[in-house]
């Protein structure tokens, strides 16, 4: 076990605890790890209270033909801290990363199917102020994600009986209804809201939302992740690798790198590289240590980039702190119309008022000027539009900065 630079044996304890049972009553976490359960409860609570630690729950992307995307984005000079900002609050995008190589940002994209997938690129990304370049990644499957990446803070016993505990998927693919939505809605933000408050707040009894969370776990259509700030846990690097193998190896090859110590996730993608891995390390001289052991282990496997994260902005749906610290949170409705009338709009309000900042005038709005109302996709069409001026027919982006006195 190592030694994280602020959290504490026990802190890093009831973290893996929880990322092996989730919603593990605190006297079971309790005895588990042989302390008090109020003082387990009251560490989990400084942790969350400081934004060191945090459970969420969502729906994992595969299911239900949700398809995911790794998509680069470079931007225009002293543009990418607008651009991030307008990024991080969007829904569809669940992580934002600022990174120094293969683009100055590095998103996941969610959507309800590759058409809405499209939309977003062709009719959100395309169109901020700022943006140069896009490279769209699809995702085809995922091997692992961070809810299996786990903290070495247990003994070998303590982790047979919390895994014992939860309940363990087998890859159902039925999709939520609303009863199910309106139970992620709840558990989203708060992955450890007793029963009592998840029924009041579903309109349905406790035994009712436990017993649907639980068919939900089985299913595989609900699933729990408890992140930590990887600074604070002492994992300060952050690197994606991207690599090439031949498609009659890939499955061998990604079930190799899995298990692999610092990785966290590792998907398959459509693309000249097909196989992305995520790995959080202790130091940089691990990304070469790292990189040998894949190596070793993927059969035929050839690296074509590296990655750092230069700071991690957004995680699923966690807005992070220059520490790593949670600091906000954006559900992740990866079901809504990416461009719904008013989301570009939006979207673009924020870059300007990122832009106002840096320069220190008065608020710029950006409106629509078109010749009538904003369509229902979407107030802006994408052909041919400049960001400065008219685009397509009839449709204009006009900045007004506000005068003084107004």
């Amino acid at each position: 076990m190592h030694k994280s630079v602020d959290l504490t044996e026990l802190d890093l304890s009831i973290v893996h605890a929880l990322q092996l049972a989730p919603r593990a009553p605190w006297n079971t976490l309790g005895e588990v790890l042989g302390i008090d359960h109020t003082t387990v409860a009251r560490h989990w609570a400084r942790l969350e209270e400081q934004g060191s630690a945090w459970l969420m729950a969502y729906y994992p992307a595969w299911h239900d033909g949700l398809c995911r995307a790794r998509v680069e984005v470079d931007c225009a000079g002293g543009a990418v801290d607008a651009v991030a900002q307008a990024l991080v609050h969007d829904p569809h995008v669940v992580s934002v990363d600022l990174t120094h190589n293969g683009g100055d940002l590095q998103l996941t994209v969610s959507a309800g199917d590759m058409g809405v997938l499209s939309r977003y690129v062709t009719d959100r990304l395309h169109r901020l102020p700022g943006v140069e370049r896009i490279a769209v990644h699809p995702v085809t499957r995922e091997y692992a994600d961070g809810r299996q990446w786990r903290l070495d803070a247990l003994n070998a016993e303590q982790v047979r009986q919390l895994t014992a505990i939860s309940p363990a998927p087998h890859g159902g693919t039925v999709p939520p209804g609303p009863e199910e939505l309106r139970i992620l809605s709840v558990l989203g933000p708060d992955g450890r809201c007793s029963w009592t408050q998840l029924a009041e707040r579903t309109k349905a009894s406790a035994a009712t939302v436990r017993r649907k969370v639980h068919r939900m776990m089985r299913e595989g259509t609900l699933a729990f992740r408890c992140e930590v700030a990887a600074h604070s846990a002492g994992w300060p690097v952050q690197v994606l690798y991207t690599a090439q193998c031949p498609a009659n190896r890939l499955e061998c090859a990604a079930r190799e790198l899995v298990v692999l110590p610092g990785v966290r996730s590792v998907a398959a993608l459509a693309g000249p590289a097909n196989l992305a891995v995520t790995a959080w390390l202790r130091s940089a001289a691990d990304i070469q240590q790292l990189e040998v052991l894949m190596l070793r282990r993927g059969q035929e496997l050839v690296i074509t980039r590296r990655s750092v994260t230069l700071r991690a902005l957004k995680r699923m749906g966690r807005l992070l702190g220059a520490d790593g610290r949670r600091i906000g949170y954006v559900p992740m409705d990866v079901w809504s119309d990416p461009v719904c009338e008013g989301s570009v709009e939006r979207a673009l309000n924020r870059v300007a008022e990122v832009a106002r900042r840096r320069r220190g005038r008065r608020p710029v709005h950006l409106r629509h000027r078109g010749t009538g109302p904003p369509p229902a996709h979407g107030p802006l069409r994408p052909q041919g539009i400049r960001h400065n001026g008219v685009g397509a027919k009839g449709t204009s982006l006009q900045a007004v900065t506000t005068p003084p006195g107004r």
